[in-house]
């Protein structure tokens, strides 16, 4: 065996949660002036990524993890 394909995640499902997870590492701005769309796209791109943050902020606090903290914040002020 030479490699291990893991589909654990393997779904499909809304691109605007792999959007997301892209918003909360280059920021809202960054990810939107790359990728151009003119539907409700990115009303669901901004609603995943203030749930993900609230979710990055409550483990940054409760696991002593400021980096998680701060990241989370950050990516909550660029879609609010």
């Amino acid at each position: 065996m030479t490699a291990v394909i893991d589909w654990a995640d393997a779904a499909y499902g809304d691109p605007a949660a792999d959007v997301a997870g892209a918003v909360l590492v280059w920021g809202y701005d960054a990810v939107r002036a790359a990728l151009r769309r003119d539907d409700g796209f990115w009303d669901r791109v901004r609603r995943r990524v203030a749930l993900a943050s609230v979710s990055s902020i409550w483990f940054g606090e409760c696991e002593g993890r400021p980096d998680y903290t701060r990241d989370g914040v950050t990516a909550l002020e660029s879609v609010v």
